[in-house]
């Protein structure tokens, strides 16, 4: 009966339409376009529950929450900034489909689909606060605010629509921050570190005296995983951002390194199970862990694309070791570089269109970057006599990246057009390894 609905709600959807106004503009839409956006906010989602890429001069951040056990489908658009652009929900309330929107101080309406195709629009608006200057601040929170000139005075805008309940919309603000993660024996021991894109406030997250490696952070930013060595073989761990609740997810005696999450559920890794390296999938529900990467000599260095969908990785075949990249599901192999010489620690960028890589040419390890779209290959000038481990920053503009100064490994950053200057973001107290540049939950 509910299958049959959700059909016929779809076509009285694609015969709908209505009249609405954003930013001034008159404009046509239906209510099957209504939907259609929902479904792939959902699709980019999947299983996970924050999505973040970038989008035009910002970026775009898809949340999935659950009010009263509903679903409700969160869009915000950044600026450049981080100021909040546009602001969207999605959700159904007996058999109605809810859309909110939200631009600024400007537009606010909620539309809704009734159940016989019927669309219905009501506008909101902010209460007048003469004395107060709207703010929407860089900290990823849904609910927008008002901040007054008087410190005691606080107005939130009325967005709950008639008939609807307010229990239905997320209250929860959901804030992160750009952080490199990295290992560093600082302490004497390899431990995990953050520190800010800019190099500064160092931050330690695990103090076990044993070697850990690869740390890598969830989807929702609030668990790491990583390779550790506790009795002398490399297993795979999940701890807490604060480095709580350590959890031993492999045991296999062979050595797992290279985690990284697909979803909450499920994660990738490098492992020498069958005597040579290759990339594997695990289930952490079923603890099923399936080969990828049959018919290479070695697979290494697994990395995702930003929907999450396929892996890049570095394999040898036949002598030579190019990139390659394939589906989560080990489908449609793909060969992405010709070129004939050594490579490894491949990177892809934020919109998903150029990939950064360590590569092995005329004896010396350099950061390449080859474009997916054009086919072009170059190859970027460090000043260092070895440079691997590259990663973009969020916005594409950087590539962080590792290179021995003075005996120490440190980490770096350059122009990832190749222009400008080397920007150094660690000391040369210890070595500083395996940086990754990603978001995680503040707490």
């Amino acid at each position: 009966m509910k299958k049959k609905f959700i059909i016929l709600f779809t076509i009285i959807l694609l015969c709908s339409t209505l009249i609405y106004s954003s930013a001034g503009k008159d404009n046509q839409i239906t209510a099957g376009e209504i939907i259609k956006e929902m479904n792939l906010l959902k699709n980019k989602l999947s299983s996970m529950d924050i999505y973040t890429e970038p989008s035009g001069e910002g970026s775009l951040q898809i949340e999935r929450d659950y009010r009263d056990g509903k679903e409700v489908i969160v869009r915000i658009i950044f600026d450049i900034k981080g100021n909040v652009r546009s602001f969207d929900k999605y959700f159904f309330v007996q058999d109605k489909l809810i859309w909110e929107h939200e631009e600024g101080l400007t537009v606010h309406f909620i539309i809704t689909v009734e159940k016989n195709g019927t669309l219905k629009r009501k506008d909101l608006s902010f209460p007048p606060v003469p004395t107060c200057t709207p703010v929407r601040k860089a900290t990823y929170t849904p609910v927008p605010q008002v901040s007054c000139v008087t410190p005691t005075q606080q107005v939130k805008p009325a967005i709950t629509p008639v008939h609807v309940s307010p229990t239905v919309f997320p209250t929860q603000s959901v804030k992160f921050k750009e952080k490199i993660i990295f290992v560093s024996d600082l302490d004497g021991t390899m431990n995990i570190y953050t520190i800010n894109p800019d190099g500064t406030n160092l931050h330690k997250i695990t103090k076990e005296k044993y070697k850990k490696a690869f740390p890598s952070i969830s989807p929702d930013g609030m668990n790491i995983i990583y390779s550790g060595n506790k009795d002398g073989k490399w297993s795979i761990y999940i701890i807490n951002l604060d480095g709580t609740m350590e959890k031993r997810i492999t045991n296999s005696g062979s050595n797992d390194i290279m985690p990284c999450f697909i979803d909450k559920n499920n994660i990738i890794f490098q492992s020498f199970r069958e005597g040579k390296p290759g990339i594997y999938r695990m289930s952490l529900d079923t603890k099923k862990v399936s080969l990828l990467t049959s018919g290479f000599t070695l697979a290494i260095h697994p990395v995702l694309y930003p929907d999450r969908k396929k892996i890049i990785f570095a394999g040898e075949k036949e002598g030579e070791t190019e990139l390659y990249s394939i589906d989560i599901d080990g489908k449609n192999l793909k060969a992405l570089t010709h070129s004939g010489f050594e490579k490894s620690f491949p990177s892809i960028s934020p919109d998903g269109k150029k990939i950064a890589f360590s590569g092995n040419d005329y004896g010396r390890w350099s950061i390449y970057i080859i474009d997916l779209a054009r086919g072009g290959q170059k190859k970027i000038n460090t000043g260092f006599k070895d440079s691997t481990y590259p990663s973009w920053t969020s916005d594409g503009t950087y590539i962080i990246f590792q290179a021995l100064e003075k005996g120490k490994i440190g980490l770096f950053k350059i122009n990832s057009s190749g222009s400008g200057e080397v920007i150094k973001l660690t000391d040369n107290k210890s070595d500083y390894l395996q940086a990754r540049f990603q978001l995680i939950m503040l707490q």
